[in-house]
């Protein structure tokens, strides 16, 4: 499976794509590449948040209610379930690419 990972900083349209992806998901799956379910939209920011060291400070970890390093594993655990999921559903359908 490859994977590819669209990082995208303030104002710089990421939300548009993520939008973009989304309408367009039907089409893409056909064309053998499958939309992240488990990061799109407003968990996207987990992303960010499961790579980054703890910093209970950032906007980000407070947002998703990580304040300690057991929140912030607890966390990265959720993600790398959810990412496994996502996997799965992208081969069954098919799809070589998300």
């Amino acid at each position: 499976m490859r994977v590819i990972c669209h990082i995208g900083t303030y104002k710089t349209g990421s939300t548009s794509f993520q939008h973009w992806l989304r309408v367009n998901a039907d089409r893409l799956i056909g064309n053998g590449v499958y939309p992240s379910r488990a990061f799109a939209g407003t968990n996207a920011r987990k992303v960010a948040v499961y790579a980054a060291d703890l910093d209970a400070g950032n906007s980000s970890f407070r947002q998703l209610g990580i304040s300690s390093p057991e929140a912030h594993e607890r966390l990265r655990g959720e993600a790398a379930n959810a990412m496994q999921e996502d996997v799965a559903r992208a081969r069954a359908r098919g799809c070589t690419t998300m």
